[in-house]
């Protein structure tokens, strides 16, 4: 399941690192507010409003929009009432009729919608969901959104850094797993950001390369058997 306040984090990061800004720097001209990164990073928890106006700010599509058209593609291909939805997942019969009025939710909110729909979509609805979210990051280009959707070829998140969570997808492993790599110094090369540890994609294929095992009776540089140091001595 996304965690849409921890893709969005991520986002930023990542933002903040490519465009060379300081998180006061960043919350001073984007909301006014210089203290804005350092309660998002202890865990302040963000509405649709206020993530639009900080996708906009940094140059992304607004998740609002897409979220309500995924919500009508959702509802227009499966005949579910929006008072049915609201009532199911939120026990809110009005939630679908006040999002459309343009009301902001938290995150938390439009993710546990987007599980629930998922879970009911038909495949016909699941390809009019990826359509209304296309080109949006934190809904149509994150590989938990794939997972949701049941659709595991969408790309994820174009950006170079990963979080742990990410990184060990990548890998294979579990994020505990990599947390354990990273205490011992046998992980990949990681960066620290603050508080936030994130991965290079390249550092994780590097990682990944130095540890191949060769197949067994696979050739050395000449095509021939691999002399192994020492071999007929």
């Amino acid at each position: 399941m996304a965690n849409l306040d921890q893709d969005f984090r991520d986002l930023l990061d990542a933002f903040l690192v490519r465009s060379g800004t300081s998180g006061r720097r960043f919350g001073l001209e984007a909301l006014n507010d210089p203290g804005f990164v350092a309660s998002l990073r202890k865990g302040r928890q963000l509405g649709l409003r206020t993530t639009d106006r900080l996708l906009a700010f940094m140059g992304f599509a607004p998740l609002g929009p897409a979220f309500r058209r995924e919500v009508e593609a959702f509802l227009g291909e499966t005949g579910t009432k929006g008072y049915v939805l609201g009532e199911f997942v939120l026990n809110d019969p009005s939630f679908v009729d006040r999002l459309r009025r343009g009301a902001s939710f938290r995150l938390a909110t439009v993710e546990r919608v987007r599980a629930w729909m998922a879970g009911e979509a038909s495949d016909p609805a699941r390809a009019a969901m990826r359509a209304a979210v296309a080109g949006v990051p934190l809904l149509g280009g994150g590989d938990d959104c794939a997972q949701q959707h049941g659709d595991p070829t969408m790309n994820e998140l174009d950006d170079p850094f990963l979080s742990t969570r990410r990184a060990a997808a990548v890998l294979g492993l579990s994020p505990r797993t990599l947390d354990r790599y990273r205490a011992s110094g046998d992980g990949p090369a990681y960066h620290r950001f603050g508080a936030r540890i994130v991965y290079r994609r390249a550092d994780l294929h590097d990682w990944a390369a130095a540890r191949r095992v060769p197949a067994a009776g696979e050739g050395g540089p000449g095509g021939g058997p691999e002399t192994l140091p020492g071999a007929g001595r």
